[in-house]
This record gives C-alpha cells, structure tokens and sequence, in this order.
C-alpha cells in the first residue's frame, strides 16, 4: 500500500507538496506579469494559512522578497510598512482587505485571499481574486524549494518597525545557516511538525519555510489553543516543533485530566524563544515532556545565538545556555566597557553564520546598535 503523500495541514485543509510548490510557482508566474521582479518587495497581510507559504515560496525564483505584516496591526500601521518596504504588490485575506483599503499606497497591486471563515469582503475592482489569478497564471520555470529573503519588520515598540535586510549569503554561508537551523530546532526528513504561533513573526515564519523546504509533515494553528496543540500533537504524531512560553503557561493551565488526555510522547525537540520562560514553568514543562525541552536566545536581526538544553537548564535554573560554535556574546555597560561574569549590562552578540543585515532605510540606526562587531536587541542580561 502506497504511503500517504506529505504536506500541510491548515484547519480541514490539506494540501500535498507537489500541489503545493506547484502553486508557488503559479504564484510566481503570477508576480511576474504584474511586474514583480529582482530585488522588489511582497506584502504578506495574512492569517497563518497554506496561502501564506505559497506566496511566500513564489516570490524566490522572481529573486524579490516576501515582507509579512502583523495583522493585528492598524491601518496606519500597515500602510506605513506597505510604504517603507516599497513592496509593489500586496497578498491579504478578505477578512483583513478593510483595515487597509482607505490607506493603500498608490500603485500596489492587490491580490485578495479567501478568508477560511467566510468569503469576507468581494474583490475591489483593480484587485485579483487569488484562486482565480493562480488558475489563469501560467507557472514559472524555475525552482520554488530554496527558503525566500524575507524582510521581517521588528515590533515597533521602541518606535516605528524597522525592516531587517539581509545580505545575499554566498553559498557556504547559506548551507552553514541552513545546517544550523536545522540542528537548532530538530529540522529534517521524516520529521513532523506544527505551527502554532504567527508566522509574521521571524522565529515561526523561518522555521515553517525551512520545514516546507524539507517537506515535512507541517500542520498549520491558525490561532493557538492549547487542548486544540496537543489535540494535533498526538493525532498527527508531532516530532518537534516551536513555541513561546506563553503557550507553554497555557497549556499547564488546563486541568490534568485533559493534559494527559493526549499522548505526546513522540516529541522529541520543543524549542522556545522570544520571551523570559520562568523557572518554575520551564521545570514543569520538562516534568511533563521529559528533556526535550530548548530554548535559544537571538532576534530578528541576530537569528539564534546562543543554545540552553534541558539538562543545562536543570544544572543552572534561569540560564539561557552558552554560546552556540562560533558565537561570540558580550555585557558591556553605558560607556560601552565590557563587564566582568555576574555584572549586568547590554547584551551583544553575533554568529557569523548568519548573513549581515541593515535597517531598510536606516544605515545609521544598524550602525548604532553594534558595538565591536556585535549587536544589542536592547536586552539586559548578565553572564
């Protein structure tokens, strides 16, 4: 009996890699007849969805770059980002298409995304309807299987989101990069996984297009629910995957009697990042899931750099781990002296694995955050 075919899985959806890439590349045929080309931008105002690796794969053999806004974003907001990147085409979900329809930029194409809860919004004149577009397209030649450069706008916490660039990797360092990712969180063949945070955000939208370029088995959480993950963890056989200590804090808040519920015995690699796990959640995860449990620390503009295992977490309650290979971290104070072990400061730090990057736009704000080579995410912290 043949094997079921791999793929993604997004709510009652499933759509197999073969269909998937050949999606890409309509997609991409797609782009190119509007005009898209090396070195230009697609906006990404998407909800986790198959649609959202589809675009996002279409845009590498045109040589331009996918840049995914947060939905959860205002219109000004939007539209500040849809100006700043330049982007000259815009992929949304119907349900999203309002909040920026007042606000669009002169010139950005539209194309609209079926909303998987209902149609939404019609399609504007001038817009295109995405399955109609993609079945009239014809498809690109070219390879679709290489993870795309995409621009991922920091928060905007500190002020407006500031797009993060990447230099074009020569080809040792892109394996490099690639072969370090794919230790980091456990990536490969044979390999099952879930999405459960947004994939707007760096950390989920480099990890989902890595395990689609391996073609792993990939469901997709268009909004996490913590009995809904574990649901999918023990249906789908789930192997690794990555998550963020808030989920971690949900999951713990369900009675034991659903926690157990579901066998998740098959993880063997949960990786978190993007926020301060405290112990005592971090303890209880590893009681419950075993020494499976990773966490890395790195941003937007640094990618990991630095790795903690459970048994190091357990050795050294509240580390993040030491510095992966090659990985150089510093704590310097505001005169920008480095500090001895145990005195708090700035943490800096770099791989060099990892492409360099500017602000789009802001040369002078990427000079800023570098001290001797390293870089600051503005985070405090001691060694």
């Amino acid at each position: 009996m043949a094997s079921a075919p791999t793929g993604v899985h997004c709510g009652e959806r499933f759509v197999a890699y073969p269909a998937l890439f050949s999606n890409a590349l309509r997609a991409s045929g797609a782009l190119s007849e509007l005009g898209i080309g090396a070195g230009d931008r697609v906006a990404l105002l998407l909800h986790n969805s198959i649609e959202f690796l589809e675009a996002s794969i279409a845009t590498v053999p045109l040589g331009a770059s996918a840049v995914p806004i947060n939905w959860h974003w205002r219109g000004d907001e939007i539209a500040y980002v849809l100006s700043d990147s330049g982007a000259k085409a815009l992929i949304v979900h119907a349900d999203l298409y309002p909040e920026i329809a007042e606000r669009l930029p002169a010139g950005v194409a539209t194309v609209i995304v079926p909303s998987a809860d209902g149609p939404g919004a019609a399609t504007p004149p001038g817009s295109y309807h995405w399955p109609t577009w993609l079945e009239q397209a014809t498809p690109l030649a070219g390879a679709a299987d290489a993870a795309p450069a995409t621009i991922i706008y920091t928060s905007g916490t500190t002020g407006r989101p500031k797009g993060v660039v990447r230099q074009p990797a020569a080809d040792p360092q892109r394996e490099a990069a690639r072969g370090l990712i794919n230790e980091i969180f456990g990536l490969g063949p044979g390999e099952r996984t879930v999405i459960p945070a947004p994939m707007y955000h760096a950390a989920p939208n480099v990890y989902a297009l890595a395990a689609a370029i391996q073609q792993m088995d990939m469901t997709i959480m268009p909004r996490f629910d913590a009995e809904e993950f574990l649901r999918i963890v023990a249906n789908r056989q789930v192997t690794v995957v990555q998550m963020v200590p808030t989920m971690f804090t949900r999951m713990l808040a369900l009675p034991e009697s659903v926690r157990h519920r579901y066998d998740v015995s098959t993880l063997r690699c949960v990786v978190h990042a993007a926020a301060p796990c405290p112990p005592h959640v971090k303890r209880a995860m590893i009681d419950w899931l075993g020494p499976v449990v990773v966490e890395y620390y790195g941003g937007t503009e640094t990618g990991p750099i630095v790795l903690c295992t459970s048994e190091e977490w357990l050795a050294h309650p509240g580390t993040v781990g030491r510095p992966l290979d090659g990985s150089r971290v510093c704590i310097f104070d505001e005169q920008g002296n480095e500090l001895p072990t145990g005195e708090s400061g700035e943490v800096f730090g770099w791989l060099d694995v990892w492409p360099d990057f500017t602000y789009h736009g802001d040369d002078a704000k990427r000079r800023a955050a570098e001290r001797e080579g390293l870089i600051s995410l503005g985070d405090i912290g001691y060694l």
